[in-house]
This record gives C-alpha cells, sequence and structure tokens, in this order.
C-alpha cells in the first residue's frame, strides 16, 4: 500500500510537471529605463500591438503588430519629464484607441488623441498630480465616457477625472492618505453596478479599495 502511494504521488507531479506551460522570451524594445507595459489594438487591424513608457528618454511609444509578431516603434511623446505608466482607452468615443500616460517629474496626466490613422494630438489632463505614477481609465460615474484615474506618490492622492463627454475633466480627490501613492484601479469590488476604486501604496505598505456609493461618493 506504502509503494502504491509512493508510485501514485510521483505519478502524480510528473503529470503536474508535463502539464506546466513553457515560455520563449521575445524581446520588442530595449529602450532606456523601461517602466511599464500595456497591450491594446491602437490600429484596429485585429492584433494586438504593445505600449510602453520609459523614464530616461521619456518616450511613449506603441510598437504595431505586424500580425506575425514582429513589432514597429512608433514614437507618440518625448515631451514628458520621467514616464512612468501608459494606458490606451477610447477617451473620446470616435471608435479608436487613445492612448493615456502619468509622468512623474512634470506631475502630468495625459491623454493623447488617436485621429484614427495613428497619429496622437497630446492633450492634458492634469499638470498637478505630485509625482504621477500610475493612471488608468474607466467609467466611473457610468455616464458612458471613459473617465480617468490616477495614483501620485508626492501628494499621497488617488483622484478620478470626470469626462463632461467632451473630454473636459474634472478632477475629485478619492483619497489623500494613500502614503506615496503608487498604483490605481477600477473594478466593481461589492457587485453592486458600479465601479470601485483600489490602490497600493509603498510607505504604508497598503492596498486599498474605496466603495463608491453609486453617486461617487468613495469610503475606504
Amino acid at each position: 500500500m506504502k509503494h502504491y502511494t509512493r508510485t501514485l504521488s510521483l505519478f502524480l507531479f510528473i503529470s503536474v510537471l508535463i502539464g506546466q506551460p513553457t515560455f520563449t522570451e521575445h524581446v520588442i524594445s530595449t529602450s532606456g529605463r523601461a517602466n511599464f507595459v500595456y497591450t491594446a489594438d491602437v490600429d484596429g487591424d485585429g492584433d494586438m500591438d504593445v505600449l510602453s513608457s520609459s523614464g530616461s528618454d521619456n518616450f511613449i511609444s506603441w510598437f504595431e503588430n505586424d500580425g506575425s509578431e514582429s513589432f514597429t516603434e512608433h514614437v507618440i511623446s518625448t515631451s514628458i519629464n520621467y514616464a512612468r505608466s501608459v494606458y490606451a482607452a477610447d477617451v473620446d468615443s470616435d471608435g479608436d484607441m487613445d492612448v493615456l500616460s502619468a509622468s512623474d517629474f512634470d506631475d502630468k496626466i495625459a491623454w493623447y488623441e488617436n485621429d484614427g490613422s495613428e497619429s496622437f494630438t497630446e492633450h492634458a489632463i492634469s499638470t498637478s498630480a505630485d509625482r504621477a505614477f500610475c493612471v488608468y481609465a474607466v467609467d466611473v460615474d457610468g455616464d458612458g465616457d471613459m473617465d480617468v484615474l490616477s495614483a501620485s506618490g508626492g501628494d499621497d492622492k488617488i483622484a478620478w477625472y470626470e469626462n463632461d463627454g467632451s473630454e473636459s475633466f474634472t478632477e475629485h480627490a478619492i483619497s489623500t492618505s494613500a502614503e506615496f501613492a503608487y498604483s490605481v484601479y477600477a473594478a466593481d469590488v461589492d457587485s453592486d453596478g458600479d465601479m470601485d476604486v483600489l490602490s497600493a501604496s509603498g510607505n504604508d505598505d497598503k492596498i486599498a479599495w474605496y466603495e463608491n456609493d453609486g453617486s461617487e461618493s468613495f469610503t475606504e
């Protein structure tokens, strides 16, 4: 019986090992001080392109996938100071992917309007997000357009920027006590039909979520 148990355990262990996926690295870019990566179909051709933010060269870039996973870099912006985070969403509801960024040394949250031919125009959402680290986009208030979220470490702030439907944004602070706020995300945590917000902050070692009461008032 003991021999049978050992044999079965060995069989199960080998089966688990055989079932493990293996990964092969493919380098897309070796650009300076890469900080963040995201994927989206930027050019609308049905495959996943790649977005990156890199700090030492201040690049926001997208890498065009030719459909065979060969990538060509296109620089969206070099005008921000120490790019930390990048994201993509249809900010202006025109059917294509726009790009968003958070940059550290200029305290900027920006979005880049895609004209439909992957030519991008920068629009600043905020230049007072002290040490902006992270950006995210979601319909926070349920009005059908993309709002924007940010985490900024210098002011310990989690904020959302309300899109009025014409891409004019009003800032609302969710929290100013997330010490060295580093990351922000949104999901319906309590399954009540609205978007709650989550954060990670470094100096207080905290993962937190902020409950949306349905009127965009948030409780930590």
